[in-house]
């Protein structure tokens, strides 16, 4: 009887433990991989973008990553620490914003038909950092800058995976550069391996960005 009655007991206690450890789930998070901007309440993550692609507009383009970027998924992130603002007046492209305008832009979207000598093949869309700052321990980056194939620009799920990966997500799938199992996140996609391209981050997603930019 007493066997059976510390059977029971230690079966309740796991399953409230697995219970709680499932409640609160995160994506893995590199804290080295993302811009300094997103720790302060002060700074703005403007964002430009520079088309070199004469099918697109510039006005629409913009139109389209408002849509993305604004009033959703990683906007308004720790008491609006992550607060994304078009940079300049009108709608410029990178190349046309002054210095001082430029030098406040935090992330920077480069849409092009051939991303290779961006990102080693054309094949896909892919990230850079660049300004290192050296804070509380490791690298963060002053600002990043995100290479797109023209087909993805339109993409909501690659304009978030790429946004992502500068805001300090990194890859997953069995096929990622650090393999793991396909959980939901906007960073696990099919290119490694996973069955579904989410649109937006998840959970998981905002609560690891969450963490990083609200525990200093």
């Amino acid at each position: 009887m007493l066997k059976k009655k510390f059977y029971l007991i230690t079966m309740c206690l796991l399953f409230v433990m697995l219970f709680q450890g499932g409640a609160s789930a995160s994506h893995p998070y590199d804290p080295k991989r993302h811009i300094e901007s997103t720790h302060y309440n002060s700074v703005d993550e403007y964002f430009c973008i520079q088309e070199a692609v004469s099918s697109i507009d510039i006005a629409d383009a913009y139109d389209r990553f408002k849509e993305v970027l604004y009033s959703r998924n990683y906007d308004g992130l720790g008491n609006d620490r992550i607060y994304f603002l078009k940079a300049g007046s009108g709608d410029k492209n990178c190349s046309e914003l002054s210095s001082s305008e430029l030098e406040d832009v935090k992330i920077r979207y480069y849409i092009k038909d051939d991303t290779s000598s961006n990102c080693g093949s054309s094949s896909y869309s892919c990230v850079a950092r660049a300004g290192s700052v050296f804070v509380d321990g490791h690298y963060h980056y002053d600002y990043g800058m995100v290479y797109l194939r023209t087909k993805d620009y339109t993409s909501d799920h690659t304009i978030n995976h790429e946004t992502g990966h500068i805001l300090g997500l990194i890859d997953g799938g069995p096929n990622a550069p650090y393999p793991s199992s396909c959980g939901q996140s906007i960073m696990h996609s099919k290119a490694y391996g996973c069955s579904t391209n989410y649109a937006n981050p998840t959970a998981d997603d905002l609560e690891s960005i969450e963490n990083e930019i609200t525990g200093d």
